[in-house]
Formats: C-alpha cells, sequence, structure tokens
C-alpha cells in the first residue's frame, strides 16, 4: 500500500521492530491497533484479512493452557466490573514487568 515500516510504525504510534514483530507474528496485533490500521490503510478491518484461509487464522492463534483457561472462567464469573477492571490491571502491570 506504498507504507514503509518506519511510517507504518509512526502511524500507529509504535516502533518500527514492532511492525516487523507483528507482521512475521512474533507479537499479535491488539484489536484496537486494527482499528488503526483499518483507517491508516481506509479499507475495513475484514479486508486486512482477505485472503487468509482458516488455517491460516488458527495457526496465528496461541493455543491456550490449561491454567489461562480456568483463569479465564473463573474471570468471567467476577460480576463487579470495577474489580475486573483492577484484576486487568495487575495483570497487564504483572506482564509488563511491574
Amino acid at each position: 500500500m506504498g507504507f514503509s515500516q518506519a511510517a507504518l510504525a509512526k502511524a500507529l504510534g509504535v516502533t518500527f521492530q514492532q511492525v516487523q514483530k507483528y507482521e512475521k507474528g512474533l507479537n499479535a496485533i491488539s484489536p484496537a491497533k486494527l482499528v488503526q490500521l483499518s483507517k491508516i490503510f481506509e479499507c475495513s478491518i475484514e479486508e486486512l484479512f482477505d485472503g487468509l484461509t482458516s488455517s491460516d487464522h488458527e495457526a496465528a492463534l496461541p493455543i491456550p493452557s490449561r491454567k489461562a483457561i480456568h483463569l479465564v472462567h473463573n474471570f468471567e464469573r467476577i460480576r463487579s466490573e470495577a474489580v475486573r477492571k483492577q484484576i486487568c490491571d495487575l495483570v497487564r502491570a504483572v506482564a509488563d514487568g511491574g
């Protein structure tokens, strides 16, 4: 589409290296970044996936561990939205090394 990786990185607000990781499938791209990409490329989100087969989608998805499945199951049982947000913030902070 005529974008260099550096220009795309700048438009997305990420590093050049992060764009490379997205392209190689080393890092997952967030839904928010997909929305940004669709705006940058002036296309629908669906168009970003044109030409992919179902096996391509499945290969890109990590297989969740048993612990992750239990975590999600129990997380969904929490009724308080405020508590759920705090848990998400905590997990993000721990994952980021904080």
